[in-house]
């Protein structure tokens, strides 16, 4: 499961569950959001190729919500990711992935407690060495074939992602 299914998830279960107004910002170059035409859906608002502006835009706006969307994570997005207040890096524990989530673990490795990570690939084992090793919670995204769609057991693993 990629970055931007998870946001769009995530988005449609704090407006459709929690009543939230939502924007989801694309802040990198993949063009996946700006595909969905800038448009609204089910109530969330989503901006493709976000920048400053728009950033500034939805911080002075009507959002009580605002997910950005980094894409593959680099050393420049940790540094980006500092300015939120919840921050959760998702990875992937597959062995011919798995190499990039260390990275990111290493060059976070002082991070604070408003810090999330997940997985949604990969072996419970694998799972669990990671969680040891590096002495962090791991949480496991369950399998979700259509964003737009949250059920019971979404609505579980949301609460535990943002520990309510």
């Amino acid at each position: 499961m990629g970055v931007t299914h998870l946001c769009i998830w995530l988005a449609n279960y704090l407006t459709g569950v929690r009543r939230r107004r939502c924007a989801v910002l694309e802040w990198n170059t993949h063009g996946d959001l700006h595909r969905l035409g800038g448009s609204r859906i089910l109530e969330v608002d989503y901006y493709g190729q976000a920048g400053a502006p728009v950033m500034a835009q939805c911080l002075n706006g009507k959002y009580q919500c605002i997910i950005t969307d980094f894409g593959e994570i680099t050393k420049q997005g940790v540094v980006e990711c500092t300015r939120c207040d919840r921050k959760i890096v998702t990875g992937s524990l597959s062995p011919w992935k798995m190499d990039v989530f260390m990275e990111t673990l290493e060059w976070g490795k002082d991070l604070d407690n408003s810090w999330q990570f997940a997985a949604a690939f990969g072996s419970e084992a694998a799972r669990k060495q990671m969680e040891q090793g590096w002495k962090i919670s791991i949480l496991r995204i369950p399998t979700s074939a259509d964003a737009f769609v949250v059920t019971r057991a979404d609505m579980d693993f949301f609460e535990r992602l943002l520990g309510s």
